[in-house]
């Protein structure tokens, strides 16, 4: 007989002379015939919709797309793409297994890591955009930026962040490997990443904040509340709150190593899987509200229902409902360790893969229809007392012309409601995911200056109002460029202070001068750069002279 300490079991031949206690074989034909009547009276768990096979493990948390697709990876070496219906859409080898859990950008990119130390791009007909590669294994899983930018930790140590046309802003060094411990953003912009024992809180620009240890490595995603705190698990077998300034507000003991990331009720409370085979529900105080107990390890944060049930698997092979109040509502035996995190789609279905090498799909009830698709894009674009900011409006009538530049576009638009401030972008194709940012935070108006415009090239322009949170839509796009110029155009002007009433002097070298009502004479370069200026302390109307030795001579009105 063959035993399993990861899933509780035991399978194969029985050694000689063993034979299970009569009292535990009642115990478990009892269990199964009350099952069996719940399943008859209909009250019977969710029912299975389709599965779907790959070849080898599914740790790989499903993302859902805007028209449905389900997006995962597989340690098969294989990103998947599934219609709703179960059947596969596309799919997209790579050179190594895939852990790491899909982001969709707003444009429908999805963004993964893989096992062969690459970080991928796709759209959503399964071709590549492009391909970032890492000093090691991507285990973690992308968090994307309202810019765009891509953050995602690979085991070289580095956490990345990538702009969307696949480019390095910037590497943030953790020391060790995040491993499965993925980047979440927090409504200020700030990326909270663990590395080894350490949870560290990035800046925008990739700049350390602060770092917090622990007594434990850290392969579980931090999470943010409503009220802006942080909190991680840690191998030590302790959950964290930490403060926003990086001081620690509370600790909380579980029974086993922390693998799992926290989800939070409507209540406030926060719920979170250990390894002790335990999920557990805190209070926001830190105080222990209930335990449910399991026969494995519970390495995945649980999906809730709209009344508050909580939808999540073990590591024993079954995924399970439990109540808000910490009472079982039903199990359904899988049949290999789940750690998946569960999606749920808008028609109320709940989607998660298994040890089993399969993806199931089940049929939810009325609290799960309805409910909005989790997308990982980690932003909780939340205010502290946990309101929702709303995206400003996108800014509309955006116009890019010469306006009175001869070498520059001018960009105006008109004020959106909602932001706080303008993003300018551009690019050569009308495609604003691979478009440069030219400018940001410009509040207080409504127009732009582009004076690194080149002749003879097309631009699309888009404006980005974004509120105070960073996030918001893009405007539609305006073409502008720099006409080319013609004889006669104006090549420099400048301003001189005062009235210019002489004829300009061009000398030998080249330089220009000319005198001004206000006593001063003027010497600019070819370019119209102000070289020099002299001050007769009298008004000057007559035109300078140049002698065969450079003297310049010229008159004023000092009488």
């Amino acid at each position: 007989m063959k035993c399993s300490k990861k899933f509780n079991a035991c399978w194969g031949p029985d050694p000689a002379g063993w034979a299970p206690p009569r009292k535990r074989l009642f115990a478990s034909v009892t269990s199964i015939l009350i099952l069996a009547c719940a399943c008859l009276s209909g009250a019977a768990p969710f029912e299975k919709a389709w599965e779907f096979k790959t070849g080898n493990y599914v740790f790989s948390s499903p993302a859902i797309g805007p028209d449905g697709t389900i997006y995962f990876g597989s340690y098969d070496r294989v990103f998947y793409a599934i219609n709703p219906d179960g059947t596969k859409k596309w799919e997209f080898a790579t050179d190594g297994a895939i852990q790491s859990s899909p982001a969709i950008s707003p444009g429908g990119i999805i963004y993964f890591g893989s096992d062969d130390s690459r970080v991928y791009a796709l759209d959503n007909e399964g071709k590549l955009k492009w391909e970032f590669i890492t000093g090691a294994a991507v285990r973690s899983s992308p968090a994307i930026g309202p810019d765009g930018t891509i953050y995602i930790g690979s085991d070289d140590g580095e956490l990345y962040a990538l702009r969307p046309d696949g480019t390095k802003k910037w590497s943030f060094t953790l020391g060790r490997p995040p491993q499965r411990a993925s980047p979440v953003l927090g409504p200020d912009g700030v990326i909270y990443q663990a590395g080894g024992n350490v949870l560290y809180a990035i800046s925008p620009e990739g700049a350390k904040n602060w770092e917090f240890p622990t007594d434990g490595l850290i392969n579980a995603t931090a999470a943010i509340g409503p009220n802006g705190v942080i909190y991680v698990a840690s191998r030590d077998k302790k959950v964290y709150a930490i403060n926003p300034d990086g001081t620690k507000k509370w600790t909380f003991q579980t029974g086993g190593l922390g693998s799992s990331t926290a989800v939070f009720g409507a209540d406030g409370t926060i719920y979170i899987g250990a390894n002790d085979s335990q999920l557990y529900a805190i209070n926001p105080d830190g105080a222990q509200k209930w335990t449910f107990a399991t026969k494995g390890n519970v390495e995945v944060a649980p999906a809730i229902g709209s009344d508050g049930t909580l939808y999540f698997g073990s590591y024993d092979g079954s995924f399970y409902a439990v109540a808000p109040d910490g009472a079982k509502k039903w199990e359904i035996p899988i049949g290999g360790g789940i750690g998946s995190w569960p999606a749920i789609t808008t028609n109320g279905m709940i989607i998660f893969g298994t040890d089993d090498k399969s993806v199931y799909c089940f049929k939810g009830d009325e609290t799960l229809k309805g409910q909005r698709p989790r997308f990982r894009t980690d932003a909780n674009w939340r205010k502290k007392d946990g309101s929702k900011i709303e995206l400003p409006a996108a800014p509309k009538e955006v116009v890019a012309s010469r306006g009175l530049h001869l070498t520059a576009v001018d960009v105006v638009w008109n004020s959106a409601q909602g932001a706080y401030s303008y993003e300018i972008w551009r690019h050569t194709e009308k495609d604003p995911a691979q478009a440069t940012k030219l400018a940001e935070n410009i509040a207080g108006r409504t127009n732009y200056v582009d004076e690194t415009a080149v002749e003879k090239v097309q631009y699309y322009y888009w404006v980005r109002g974004r509120n105070s949170a960073g996030a918001g839509p893009f405007s539609e796009p305006a073409i502008g460029y720099v006409r080319i110029r013609v004889p006669g155009d104006p090549l420099w002007s400048t301003r001189a202070n005062g009235a210019l009433n002489s004829s300009p002097l061009i000398g030998a070298d080249g330089i220009i001068y000319i005198t001004s009502q206000t006593g001063l004479l003027f010497a600019f370069s070819t370019a119209g750069e102000l070289l020099w200026q002299y001050d007769a302390h009298a008004p000057c109307a007559s035109s300078p002279a140049q002698g065969v030795d450079g003297t310049l001579y010229f008159g004023a009105l000092d009488r």
